[in-house]
């Protein structure tokens, strides 16, 4: 398993094609400020910003909190995406929700 797996609590929460997922940490799932992670399967790329950013400007749907159903897109992040890239999201998301965590207004972040 990659590093992907070893995140516990990181969730994919919509999906906006077969290319777009968003995955956001559990305790911030009902949090419509929260920074989540745009994963393009197709270029196996990713992109960290507010939850409400991507689907202001995303056509996305909810993914049940099914077990198996996140396991299912878990999996698929997992195979589309190379091992440095999910160890580069998983240490990126991690360094931003820091960053994002002092701000006093969540509004405010802007990843760079």
């Amino acid at each position: 398993m990659k590093n992907l797996y070893q995140i516990e609590d990181l969730f994919p929460v919509a999906k906006g094609s077969e290319k777009l997922l968003l995955l956001i940490r559990d305790k911030d799932i009902d949090n419509p400020e929260c920074l989540a992670v745009q994963v393009d399967l197709s270029s196996r790329t990713y992109y960290i910003d507010l939850i409400q950013r991507f689907l202001k400007f995303g056509n996305y749907e909810e993914i049940e909190r099914d077990a198996i159903l996140i396991e299912h897109y878990r999996y698929k992040v997992d195979s589309a995406m190379p091992d440095e890239v999910l160890v580069d999201m998983v240490v990126n998301f991690t360094k931003e929700i820091e960053k994002w965590s002092q701000l006093e207004n969540k509004f405010d972040y802007g990843y760079v």
